[in-house]
């Protein structure tokens, strides 16, 4: 059973979450597993979450997450040598060319967000990651 780890935004300033209560029991109805960290900034109050049926985690606490665990949340973590053992989804501002691969044979439907391919080699082989973006300013 793939496990989704919510994570408590630690950025100062920062109360977006990037699922909601709803989304998060789509994702248990489908047969994942959803732990949230609680969160006292969070827009979405943990309770919502909680009534959803997922499992509520301690703030912070994602560093001690089983290993199988995919680290879910918005912007960068800290950098306060915390080691990162887990898989992490991030959300946050792109660049053209930045270290990626750029669609090709893509075509424009004169839309603001650009598809970006992200490619990773890992133990299992290739993965691509796709994801819909916005360019950040030149």
């Amino acid at each position: 059973m793939t496990h989704l780890w919510v994570r408590a935004e630690q950025r100062e300033n920062e109360d977006r979450v990037g699922i909601t209560p709803e989304g998060a029991k789509a994702l248990m109805d489908a047969g994942y597993q959803v732990t949230v960290e609680d969160s006292a900034n969070r827009a979405i109050s943990t309770d919502g979450y909680r009534a959803a049926g997922c499992t509520i985690a301690k703030t912070n606490s994602w560093p001690d997450a089983p290993r199988d665990a995919i680290i879910f949340g918005l912007k960068e973590l800290p950098e306060d040598g915390t080691p990162l053992h887990h898989r992490h989804i991030m959300f946050g501002h792109a660049w053209p060319n930045m270290m990626c691969l750029w669609c090709s044979g893509v075509p424009s439907s004169g839309s603001s967000l650009r598809p970006k391919i992200i490619a990773s080699r890992g133990a299992s082989g290739q993965e691509l990651v796709l994801a819909m973006v916005h360019p950040a300013a030149r």
